[in-house]
């Protein structure tokens, strides 16, 4: 049965709540946001970016779709991410997945400042993210931002450009990505 959120939630009283639709959402400081349904470029870019990626990993690691990330010494925020990659073996029941390396956001126009400025921020603060790539739906462009030791290092592709994505040793060509899409 469908539940009310609470004003404030906590990630656990997050993760535990159903409002009875199959509507996603985020938590920011305890507040419960409605996502919008993806556009088709979205879905299209997600599925084959994460086709790509899944491709040039080896087990134990694994690409996860829509994945939960929570912050460090935040017990009020969980983001729903786009692609993630973890390395970390997944234990039965587990809602979040531990160990995120890649954390990929898909940008939309009514979400790309927000994930270029909270969301990425926050997820600097996961010691185990290595690289937070985030990816035009209207545009042929990304964002990389990589960790090199205590610093984050940030590189912008566009067109046809191939980048690296050191963490998972992987050669993304944006000419494959947007591959029959209209921008």
């Amino acid at each position: 049965m469908a539940e009310q959120a609470p004003r404030l939630m906590t990630v656990a009283e997050f993760l535990k709540w159903d409002d009875g639709t199959r509507t996603h959402y985020e938590l920011l400081d305890g507040r419960v946001y409605a996502m919008a349904p993806p556009s088709w470029a979205h879905g299209t870019i997600a599925g084959t970016l994460g086709a790509l990626i899944a491709a040039a990993l080896t087990p134990p690691c694994r690409v996860v779709h829509q994945a939960a990330v929570t912050i460090p010494d935040d017990d009020r925020t969980c983001y729903e991410a786009d692609i993630l990659v973890s390395c970390t073996p997944h234990a039965s029941g587990q809602q979040i997945p531990q160990g995120p390396i890649l954390i990929v956001e898909i940008q939309s126009p009514s979400t790309a400042r927000f994930d270029e400025s909270v969301k990425t921020a926050d997820y600097m603060r996961v010691a185990s993210v290595q690289e937070i790539l985030l990816i035009s739906s209207e545009r042929r462009q990304a964002t990389l931002h990589r960790r090199e030791g205590d610093a984050w290092r940030t590189r912008t592709w566009i067109a046809t450009a191939t980048g690296e994505l050191n963490s998972i040793s992987c050669r993304i060509d944006l000419a494959d990505v947007y591959a029959g899409l209209e921008l």
